[in-house]
């Protein structure tokens, strides 16, 4: 109950710390460099479709973009479990 506690105020403190930060505009030549890559990959895409077709593609890719998330969430949470001494995690 402590630990859950303890991480709700964590996520709160986050969120208000970055909602309060103002964050400048980007640079026109990293939203030019963005669009590059994400239409470099959507031409790379198509040439997998071309094997594999494009439901199974996705479905895999959602799954595999799932099981990484997870995994690093639960090492973020271990991570902070591991630094409250009274938790008793090693």
């Amino acid at each position: 109950m402590v630990v859950a506690i303890l991480i709700g105020v964590f996520i709160a403190l986050v969120a208000a710390y970055i909602l309060v930060i103002q964050f400048p505009g980007l640079v026109p030549a990293v939203g030019s460099a963005v669009d590059a890559l994400i239409f470099y990959l959507g031409q790379a895409m198509d040439i997998v479709w071309l094997f594999v077709p494009k439901t199974v593609t996705i479905a895999l890719m959602t799954l595999a973009i799932a099981v990484e998330v997870v995994v690093l969430g639960y090492k973020f949470v271990m991570w902070i479990l591991r630094k409250i001494p009274m938790a008793g995690i090693n």
